[in-house]
């Protein structure tokens, strides 16, 4: 039978005196299933003492929308949030519908249940096509932990262990990022395109570890031909990764596909952020020549929780790390402590490009000229 590790400080929602649901964050490893998190869902305007099934039932709405729609709406901004290796494997239910104890019944909270497990995997928030569901029974010490499979709705009960879970650690690889393409009459379409096109080339890298230490082999983008050096659009820096492995393990070569599915991801996320701006300020394109655009991409942000799994936020330009805080504190409901900004990405103006002028160079070559004679007379009379 596969086992499902509970971190011990969760039996403590069981003491709970109200419904709620949330998120299991946590990692895969063969037979074993290890539920690092419990992140409960946000609370909007509903009647918390209805039971699950109308709170998760399509048709019950408040003034903020659908509670069932409001949890793949956590799911989403959660799973963005995660590094590699880490990721949303199930769903948490605290209450009093004994249904979910049942494991022969299939019932209107079970299905409602599936339904949900199924959407968090249609819309990819979770990656995987089996997914937990944990029922903590309030006032009781009874609990059942099944794994769904979301094809079928087949579900085959895990033993759960509450224990110490495996210390996590955090694996770190930097990459090299250069892209430049023409500018156009849209650079805020410029960038997104460079985004885009160097996400689907960071796909064809290569990953490798030695077992202690991960480095991906990067290339440059050059989208399109540039043909006025002084009307290109160039995003350099220097990208951080990561991943989540159990301490004193080595880094094997599925940690390093979880390294490059987090350089990925990361990308994605800031073309996501970048896609919520519709315009650029309203300038003519000469100016933005003449006196250089600047535009700060998404910076990301590394925060370990405190006493939980470390996560990454991204923060625009009108953001502070400050807001990345309160973010996260709303998300996960704990205090995410101090962010360490990793990241520099830099866009690279026309006029931070070094040109070397025409005029400038005919005085160079003249110079050149000049000095060719002069150093051949003092080799030959240094020889004679």
């Amino acid at each position: 039978m596969m086992r499902f590790c509970l971190n011990p400080i969760y039996q403590l929602f069981q003491n709970s005196d109200e419904n709620f649901t949330g998120l299991i964050i946590g990692l895969i490893d063969g037979e074993n299933t290890y539920g690092y998190q419990l992140v409960e869902t946000p609370e909007i305007k509903v009647d918390y003492s209805l039971p699950i099934v109308p709170l998760l039932n399509s048709n019950i709405e408040s003034e903020e929308g659908k509670y069932k729609d409001w949890i793949l709406e956590h799911a989403r901004q959660v799973s963005r949030l995660l590094p590699g290796g880490i990721s949303i494997i199930g769903f948490f239910t605290v209450s009093e519908d004994k249904e979910f104890l049942n494991t022969k019944l299939v019932s209107p909270a079970v299905k409602e249940v599936n339904n949900l497990l199924a959407a968090l995997r249609n819309d990819e928030y979770s990656k995987s096509d089996q997914l937990i569901h944990l029922h903590l029974q309030i006032y009781s010490e009874e609990r059942i932990c099944k794994l769904i499979d979301i094809k079928n709705f087949k579900s085959n009960v895990m033993k759960i262990e509450i224990a110490e879970l495996p210390i996590l650690r955090t694996v770190r690889a930097k990459v090299r990022f250069y892209a430049e393409k023409e500018l156009t009459e849209n650079p805020l379409n410029d960038i997104k395109d460079l985004i885009t096109n160097w996400t689907k080339l960071a796909q064809t890298f290569t990953v490798k570890t030695n077992g202690e230490s991960c480095e991906i082999f990067s290339k440059s983008l050059k989208y399109g031909n540039v043909r006025d050096i002084t009307k290109a659009v160039r995003l350099s820096g220097l990208l951080e990764c990561f991943a989540l492995c159990q301490e004193n393990s080595k880094i094997t070569p599925r940690v390093a596909e979880w390294i490059k599915e987090d350089l990925i991801s990361s990308m994605r996320i800031r073309y996501d952020l970048l896609s919520e701006k519709t315009s650029w300020p309203n300038k003519d394109l000469s100016k933005k020549i003449a006196e250089p655009f600047e535009y700060t991409l998404p910076r990301r942000i590394y925060f370990n929780l405190k006493n939980e799994i470390p996560v990454t936020d991204m923060i625009c330009s009108d953001e502070s790390i400050a807001d990345s805080q309160e973010r996260l504190k709303y998300l996960f409901g704990t205090d995410p402590g101090n962010g360490e900004e990793l990241e520099i990405i830099a866009q690279m103006n026309p006029r931070d490009i070094p040109i070397v002028q025409p005029t400038q160079r005919k005085a160079n070559m003249g110079i050149i000229i000049v000095a060719i004679p002069i150093i051949i007379a003092i080799l030959i009379a240094y020889f004679i």
